[in-house]
């Protein structure tokens, strides 16, 4: 996985609210660009919002 992946879930998890999504969607899309494929990138976001909401 790519370090803006990496950093763009930091990021949405520390700010994980829809002002904060929308004024930084095209990080969100760039991250979805670096994926494979759709199914890896749901998963790999499922996972590591799972991660931090158990914090």
């Amino acid at each position: 996985m790519n370090i803006s992946v990496l950093n763009f879930l930091t990021a949405l998890a520390a700010n994980n609210n829809r002002e904060w999504f929308t004024a930084h969607k095209h990080l969100y899309n760039s991250a979805r660009e670096e994926m494979p494929t759709k199914s890896c990138w749901q998963k790999t976001l499922r996972n590591n919002l799972l991660l931090f909401t158990k914090r």
